[in-house]
């Protein structure tokens, strides 16, 4: 957010926001688990924020009306779903992949409406020059990178299972955090205005 033109571009503040409260988990996540506490609870608790949070986001940058109804129908279903797993029918301080996996399905649809809604709409803007495109390669490249790792049962006296999984998700955040970044860069609002006017000639014809 260094930049004056990203205070006002309110997609790039909900992703700053899901980054600080990401840190903010991994640090307490951290101290924690220095202690021999139980930090379970806290990645589950913070699988429900972060798909509030994207969720929000791509209703934003969405902008039909029909995905985004979709996008806000799941995101009640999911939530309600979190909270009957998590505190009806099993307990939070059990990690609860299963709603990882789903978690990441979803916004893998999102992405996948997200870039269908690119493809249909005509610009002459190229779509890699728009920072919205960047940080939905960010969440579709790190969803993709991390989604298999879900679907494993993760059982504390299985260290390999464990390493392998914080490995794949380490390196995910290291390749999201750059894509972030380049977002964070750009000005979309600018490559418009400097754009030069169309002609209806098929020629540029300058007086």
């Amino acid at each position: 957010m260094l930049f004056s033109f990203n205070r006002k571009q309110r997609p790039k503040w909900v992703i700053f926001l899901l980054l600080i409260i990401g840190l903010l988990t991994d640090i307490v996540g951290f101290n924690l688990s220095k202690k021999y506490h139980n930090t379970t609870w806290l990645i589950n608790i913070y699988t429900a924020v972060e798909f509030s949070l994207l969720t929000y986001f791509f209703t934003i940058i969405i902008k039909r009306k029909k995905a985004i109804l979709f996008i806000k129908v799941v995101c009640i279903a999911f939530i309600s779903f979190w909270i009957i797993n998590n505190v009806l029918l099993r307990n939070i301080y059990r990690f609860d992949y299963i709603s990882q996996a789903i978690e990441f399905i979803f916004l893998l649809t999102f992405c996948v409406l997200y870039f269908f809604q690119k493809v249909r709409i005509v610009s002459t803007e190229y779509i890699y020059s728009t920072y919205d495109f960047w940080l939905v390669a960010a969440i579709l490249m790190y969803c993709a990178g991390t989604f298999f790792s879900f679907f494993v049962l993760i059982n504390p006296e299985a260290t390999p299972n464990i390493l392998a999984f914080e490995y794949i998700t380490r390196f995910g955040n290291i390749f999201k955090s750059i894509l972030i970044t380049i977002a964070f860069s750009i000005n979309s609002g600018n490559s418009l205005r400097n754009q030069p006017k169309k002609n209806n000639s098929i020629y540029h014809i300058t007086e």
